[in-house]
């Protein structure tokens, strides 16, 4: 999960289901919750290895927010968080 500096939230991968789950599928992989309109709408996963267990952090740059996902295996990817 990450949060960017306007409230939005960024859900990316995980598992569901019982015991160890299944990885979370391309489709629900990246989500964003805005708690100003209380709406969760599916982002791109495009560029997403789809991954569990791993840290996520927003970080502002000069090409806008940009979101990075790190894990016990190092640097997964980048995701662009721009509207």
């Amino acid at each position: 999960m990450a949060t960017l500096d306007d409230a939005r939230v960024y859900i990316i991968g995980g598992r569901s289901g019982a015991g160890q789950g299944a990885l979370i599928g391309a489709n629900d992989a990246v989500l964003e919750f805005n708690p100003r309109t209380n709406a969760l709408v599916r982002r791109s996963s495009t560029g997403f290895t789809l991954r569990h267990s791993f840290g996520a952090g927003a970080v502002k740059t000069a090409a806008g927010p940009r979101i990075y996902a790190f894990g016990a295996t190092g640097l997964l990817n980048v995701l662009d968080a721009r509207s």
